[in-house]
């Protein structure tokens, strides 16, 4: 702040994997001579953070790095496979608890020698967001036939790449860690080079999702003055039209949408909506939802094109940041009776009263859920940003 506070304006902040980069975002244009915060759109896995300025000298003061929680391990509750070459070396080895590292104690497709094509997919207990995958090889012949395997994380029939084992494996535990924190309820390992052998697998998981209550709404319009976007949050379960929002497009021409505004940023990763279930369910058919920050927005995914009377559940692909959610329906009058919005709990940024006002520290265990407004003291309001 004593000179050209201006040279910061655009610096890009990248999180890295080895050298593989992703972009976070950039510095604000209408930059602060204090701190400047940058926030991901989406949650990025990496161990590194790399700044750069292509326009100017780089000239940075101090740096916190946020992060989620710790991971959890995702036990399978069951799988299916392309084939086994006997009845005892089936999909069920991966996930027994064994440690054992040879053919008895493995998974073995029934793939002719090394001409690829195998795959396994375990399914999980509900939906997790997973962030690493580490496999188990064979040690007592073989262990390059699991080099290049890939593991993808689905939900239903949609697959996302996690990633790839590495042609320079181990045989011993071999990680895959996805490059973005990706949502599903199954796992998928495959190799379409050489015959598919993994002896144990786990699943980490960032950690369960909470539920975040809007603070505010705005909508394209509503029906009459009871049935505004106010009632998607109120608390009350009734499907029944005057419980619910109806906007004020005219009768199933499409166009509406209503918006909540959240407290503070979070990490969204689900939205559940309740349909009406008086009369014509149907309007909430690709209904869309989006996460948004400020005047950006991530689609998170749309209802069903058969959507249920009761609780519809849109599961965003990945983890997606942001303030608000925003519902639209272009292809009929947009009606909801309750929404219920999930997101994963981050660390916050914490003032440290023994140091001078201004100073933050993250302690290991500074992991909390953000609950809605509260008070905050003097040093807390000038150091902390609550997410």
């Amino acid at each position: 702040n004593d000179s050209s506070p201006w040279r910061l304006a655009r610096v890009r902040v990248e999180v890295c994997m080895g050298d593989n980069c992703l972009i976070c975002g950039h510095v604000s244009s209408d930059l602060q001579q204090d701190w400047n915060t940058v926030r991901c759109g989406s949650v990025i896995r990496g161990n590194s953070v790399r700044f750069s300025n292509p326009w100017a000298t780089l000239t940075i003061c101090e740096i916190e790095i946020l992060a989620t929680t710790k991971p959890y391990i995702v036990m399978p509750n069951g799988c299916s496979e392309s084939g086994r070459l006997t009845d005892s070396w089936g999909c069920e080895k991966m996930y027994d608890g064994g440690n054992e590292t040879a053919k008895p104690s493995c998974f073995h497709d029934s793939q002719p020698s090394n001409t690829g094509g195998g795959w396994a997919e375990v399914t999980l207990s509900g939906y997790h967001n997973i962030v690493e995958v580490q496999i188990l090889n064979r040690n007592d012949s073989s262990p390059w036939r699991l080099a290049r395997v890939r593991v993808e994380v689905c939900m239903g029939d949609n697959c996302l790449i996690c990633g790839h084992v590495s042609s320079d494996l181990q045989q011993d535990w071999n990680t895959v860690r996805c490059g973005s924190v990706i949502r599903g309820n199954s796992v998928r390992f495959s190799n379409p080079w050489a015959t598919l052998t993994i002896c144990e697998i786990e699943i980490l998981a960032t950690t369960k999702p909470y539920i975040v209550m809007p603070n505010g709404c705005s909508e394209s319009g509503r029906l009459t003055d009871s049935w505004g976007c106010e009632k998607m949050y109120d608390g009350g379960n009734e499907t029944a039209k005057p419980s619910c929002f109806h906007d004020s497009q005219p009768s199933n021409t499409g166009g509406g949408w209503a918006e909540v505004t959240l407290s503070g940023y979070h990490n969204i990763v689900e939205v559940q909506i309740l349909n009406r279930g008086d009369c014509c369910s149907e309007r909430l058919a690709e209904v869309g939802v989006e996460v948004c920050q400020r005047d950006s927005c991530w689609i998170c995914g749309n209802v069903s094109s058969i959507p249920q009377q009761g609780w519809n559940i849109v599961h965003c692909g990945s983890v997606l940041r942001g303030s608000s959610v925003r519902f639209s329906n272009h292809l009929a009058t947009l009606t909801i009776c309750e929404i219920k919005i999930l997101a994963t709990p981050t660390l916050e940024r914490q003032c440290d009263p023994t140091q001078k006002i201004g100073s933050c520290v993250v302690p290991e265990d500074a992991i909390r859920i953000p609950l809605g407004d509260y008070e905050v003291n003097e040093c807390e309001s000038k150091c902390r940003e609550v997410f």
